[in-house]
């Protein structure tokens, strides 16, 4: 029994074409993307950095930036980082699938404020947090309190502060 580009079960429809290996090209290309993901978030904390000035207000749009106001807070702890997701943030169960959730959330939660178009996306965000990162968040006038120590910085993480951090930052 052939096994190599000539057995039709290894060709595109029969073109002798490569079938992709669908595991090895997937889990390829989406390290590939998640780096240069993380590279255009260090492009514009570097960017932010060379004009923001302590107590600034930074305001970030939408799911490219993640991981900014992680990056941020790591360069200038006292930013004030305001992040809003313009498209729903997904259930726990989608976001779990995700192999750098925790460095997604822990980029998130460095911010100062977050906003989400409704409700419901704000409740898988907190879902989200309460089942990956271990810690118990709850609404407090329209807020979170966090009270778990951001990440070291790399990849996304906070600037390592402890006591109350994140989202709702006091």
């Amino acid at each position: 029994h052939p096994s190599g580009p000539q057995d039709p079960s290894r060709t595109l429809l029969g073109t002798g074409t490569r079938r992709p290996d669908i595991k090895t090209d997937l889990r390829s290309g989406f390290h590939a993307q998640w780096e240069a993901y993380q590279a255009v978030n260090g492009h514009f904390a570097a960017a932010v950095a060379r004009v923001a000035r302590p107590n600034d207000l930074v305001w970030v749009h939408d799911y490219h930036l993640m991981l900014l106001p992680g990056l941020l807070r790591a360069r200038q702890p006292r930013l004030r980082i305001g992040w809003f997701l313009h498209t729903p943030f997904p259930s726990l169960e989608v976001f779990r699938t995700l192999p750098m959730r925790k460095e997604i959330l822990s980029g998130l939660l460095a911010a100062d404020l977050l906003g989400f178009h409704i409700y419901d996306y704000s409740r898988h965000f907190l879902h989200a947090c309460t089942q990956l990162m271990g810690s118990e968040l709850s609404l407090e006038s329209r807020g979170i309190a966090w009270d778990m120590p951001l990440p070291a910085a790399g990849g996304g993480g906070g600037g390592g502060g402890s006591g109350r951090g994140g989202a709702g930052r006091r």
